[in-house]
Order: C-alpha cells, then structure tokens, then sequence
C-alpha cells in the first residue's frame, strides 16, 4: 500500500489520526509525570516557553509572508489563463483559413 494513495479527505481516516494523537499525548504526560519531579518540569516550562515564542515569531512571520504573496501569485496564474485562452482564440480563428478536412482535426484538439 502507497501512503500516497491514502486520502485524508476520508472521515474514519480523521478519526483515527486524531484518537492516536490524543493517546499518544496522554500516554507520554502521564509517563513523564513518573520519570520527573515537580522542579523538572518547571524548569522545562521556562525553556520551553521561549523555544515556543521564537517558534510561534517565526510561524506568524511566515504565514504572513505567504499571505502577502498570494494575492500576486493569483493575479499572474489570472495572466496566463487570460493570454492562453486568447491564443487559442487566435488558433480558431487561424483554423478558419485552412482547408476544410484540416478544420475539424483543429478544431477538436482546441476544445480538448
């Protein structure tokens, strides 16, 4: 089976993935609270806050800079649509000049 292939799209597919990450969450807190004392984790805490705030700085400074370049990643792929479809306007109108039997081969590719 190619991992590929399955589709996240797949209700039961969700559930899974999410009861699995939910007890795998549970399972490693409630065994971390066996391995470390009440002192570790407060120290944990404070490095893992920082880590935290340099990783959520650096999530929002990339989220917004792809939020910034969409709107122009749009407006080129609305370019390219635009001068495709007026080359193929172009080509049908071209088509119209050639021999009759050569029209309709043309004329099928275009409108595939």
């Amino acid at each position: 089976m190619n991992i590929s292939n399955i589709s996240l799209l797949i209700p039961l597919i969700g559930e899974l993935v999410i009861v699995s990450v939910v007890s795998i969450s549970v399972t490693v807190q409630l065994l971390s609270k066996k391995w470390f004392s009440g002192d570790d984790f407060n120290n944990m805490q404070n490095v893992g806050g920082i880590y935290m705030s340099a990783g959520g700085t650096l999530f929002s400074v990339a989220l917004g800079i792809i939020l910034v370049n969409a709107p122009d990643e749009f407006s080129d792929a609305k370019k390219h649509i635009n001068k495709e479809s007026e080359g193929l306007l172009k080509v049908h109108a071209y088509v119209l000049q050639i021999p009759q039997r050569y029209r309709t081969d043309v004329a099928t590719s275009i409108k595939k």
